[in-house]
């Protein structure tokens, strides 16, 4: 009797270390494929955020080269050195500043700042300033 006692305590023993190991298991397992997609995440949405810094770039280049192929910037400075005129002026003078505005090129400057802050927001998972690593191991 007092064998069989002990022989169902070792093998409840032994079940119970099994039990623990496959929770290990299953835990240590489901770490690597959260850093597996944390990383996958990391490399897409860091070149694309990469990519769209370059693309801003060039893009304020263009801003700043159609504001002087327009005029933006002439009628700008008359607003600083003849205000008195633009107050007479008014309506036909505002206008003139939406006529000269590059539009479009604004238009690609804040599209592509937006894919930059958003694929940045989404390669660090929603927290852009207190991103912390999978270290929740068992």
């Amino acid at each position: 009797m007092r064998n069989i006692k002990e022989l169902f305590l070792r093998e409840k023993e032994r079940q119970q270390i099994d039990s623990e190991r496959l929770c290990l298991a299953v835990m240590l397992r489901i770490n690597e494929a959260r850093t597996k997609v944390s990383k996958v995440r990391m490399s897409i949405f860091g070149s694309l955020s990469i990519a769209s810094l370059v693309a801003t770039i060039f893009s304020l280049r263009y801003v700043a080269e159609e504001i002087s192929i327009s005029g933006f910037a002439k009628y700008m400075s008359l607003m600083g050195s003849d205000f008195g005129s633009i107050a007479v002026l008014w309506k036909e003078m505002g206008l003139l500043f939406l006529e000269s505005l590059p539009f479009f090129s604004l238009t690609l400057v804040l599209l592509l700042v937006f894919v930059m802050f958003n694929s940045m927001k989404a390669m660090f998972g929603g927290n852009f300033m207190f991103y912390k690593f999978n270290q929740n191991i068992i």
